[in-house]
């Protein structure tokens, strides 16, 4: 009643019933890859969207990146100067006050400089007439810094915040300078490319010599860029260019306004061959 039984079948169920009694639920792939896959996704996810992304973009000279940084820096400061202004108590410190007063007046010229606006237009033309080194990037930049600063000095923890980030605004400003150096290695494809549709490489050329699309171009940068480009200037090409500069920026010449009149002139007439 109580034998051992058949050696053979106890020896099959040994070697053939114990590991498939043993095996797991699932596959070890389908248990682990989807967990790895969801780390992964996770891994882009953050890479993508994290701060220090963010910070590597503006550093990486994208156009769009630094002008959110310098507007998201401009109306910081602007609002720290208004709280400042307002507090009934910052009259008992002069210092702070008159501190607060100025970066209410900077931070605004920021915003007006940094924001498309016809409200603003007047200004716009102000500056561009007396204070033309807020036009370009590299001014911009240090007024940030400037303002930043400030800000900072303050001692609030909103005010430090504020002013480490008009300070890394004006950090960006000068990191993406170097973006010159890229468009400059492809000048010498320029005159065979300038007859893109979109007006990409006309655009590429513009910012290479002004730095930023909110700069804006003299008469004589104007010429050198179109002979650049292989654009025959004749006295009706010149008539044009002369009817879209603008008299209130010392007569210069904004850059989608550049792009509409090369586009014009490029198809009234052929380009010049390259040498």
């Amino acid at each position: 009643m109580f034998g051992l039984g058949d050696p053979t079948r106890s020896r099959e169920d040994a070697e053939g019933s114990l590991p498939a009694r043993n095996e797991p639920l699932l596959p070890r792939s389908a248990s682990f890859g989807a967990h790895k896959s969801r780390l992964d996704m996770l891994k882009d996810a953050w890479a993508h969207y994290s701060p220090s992304a963010q910070l590597l973009r503006v550093c990486a000279s994208e156009v769009s990146a630094v002008k959110t940084a310098c507007v998201s820096a401009a109306v910081a400061c602007l609002t720290i100067g208004f709280l400042g202004v307002l507090n009934p108590f910052s009259v008992v410190s002069l210092l702070h006050y008159l501190t607060c007063l100025y970066l209410v007046a900077c931070a605004s010229l920021a915003v007006v400089m940094e924001v498309d606006a016809p409200l603003f237009e007047p200004l716009r033309r102000w500056v561009g007439c007396w204070v033309r080194g807020l036009t370009r990037l590299r001014g911009r930049g240090v007024l940030y810094i400037v303002i930043g600063m400030q800000t900072a000095g303050l001692g609030d923890p909103l005010a430090v915040a504020s002013g480490l980030l008009s300070l890394g605004a004006g950090a960006a400003c000068f990191v993406s300078l170097p973006s010159r150096e890229t468009a400059d290695a492809h000048a010498g494809e320029l005159p065979e490319q300038a007859g893109s549709p979109d007006g990409e490489v006309p655009r590429i050329a513009f910012r290479r010599r002004v730095l930023f699309g909110m700069e804006r171009m003299d008469s004589s940068e104007l010429v050198a860029l179109s002979l650049e480009l292989g654009l025959r200037l004749d006295a009706r090409a010149r008539a044009a260019a002369l009817a879209m500069l603008d008299p209130h920026q010392d007569g210069s010449i904004e850059e989608e306004t550049f792009i509409v009149w090369f586009q014009q002139q490029q198809q009234a007439q052929p380009p010049l061959l390259p040498p």
